[in-house]
């Protein structure tokens, strides 16, 4: 199935964040590539970005990697979204967003193996955070992706992609994919600011000289229970996604 990554570099925080490097000499995007790529449900991913002249470098990126990509608006995802669909002729797709560098291949399979063995439009693991966030992962029919599009009118609903399809149950059917074990430490990881990209930083340079680069939730959680004060420096910061979700 085809990975579709929304990204920007027009971030009001951590501006070009995504093509900050780590530790590794890596930009992050290619961090959430490279683990992107390894999912075995991932057929080839697809990059997509603005018509805004910030975000030709992310042109440069991708045509310099082989990525195929779309642009689009910058505030209307939903419609940014269904132009890639249309392009790229995606029965199906995954979501990943740009700043969830420690995205988990394993995470990723999962939840394509039960959208694809069930009939719902739309299966995610963040309705409700109980996944740390970073680790967002949504399957989407692109018909009800398309069908959102014409009905959602709200300039405010339609930056979020698919936040039509996730508020409406009554017109899709929508499953939430729940994580199963309690964590004592949940980490933030989605990378907005300075704080958040230090925490990645750490994270990314320690397990991947325990484990590999591509190491696994489960590695991250073990190691953050045991390093509590790794994830202490961005808890006091406000998170915009959390007026759209159940805590």
């Amino acid at each position: 199935m085809k990975a579709m990554v929304n990204v920007r570099l027009g971030s009001s925080r951590l501006p070009g964040k995504v093509l900050k490097s780590l530790w590794n000499g890596k930009a992050a995007l290619q961090i959430l590539i490279d683990r992107l790529s390894s999912a075995n449900e991932v057929d080839e991913i697809i990059i997509n970005t603005t018509t805004n002249p910030l975000d030709d470098k992310l042109i440069e990126f991708c045509e310099s990697r082989g990525l195929r990509y779309n642009r689009g608006s910058e505030d209307d995802v939903l419609g940014r979204m269904c132009d890639c669909v249309r392009r790229y002729n995606m029965k199906n797709f995954i979501e990943v967003f740009g700043d969830c560098p420690l995205i988990d291949p394993k995470v990723v399979d999962n939840i394509v193996k039960l959208f694809i063995n069930s009939k719902h439009d739309f299966i995610g693991n963040d309705l409700k955070t109980t996944f740390p966030p970073g680790f967002e992962v949504e399957v989407v029919k692109s018909s009800a992706l398309l069908s959102s599009e014409s009905l959602c009118f709200d300039t405010a609903i339609r930056e979020h992609g698919t936040l039509f399809i996730r508020q409406n149950p009554g017109l899709y059917s929508v499953f939430n994919v729940e994580y199963t074990k309690n964590i004592n430490h949940l980490p933030h990881l989605t990378l907005d600011t300075l704080e958040d990209f230090n925490i990645i930083n750490h994270l990314h340079k320690a397990l991947s000289k325990i484990h590999g680069e591509l190491f696994d939730l489960e590695d991250l959680l073990t190691f953050v229970s045991s390093n509590p004060e790794v994830i202490a420096s961005n808890k006091h910061i406000e998170r915009r996604w959390k007026q759209y979700r159940n805590e």
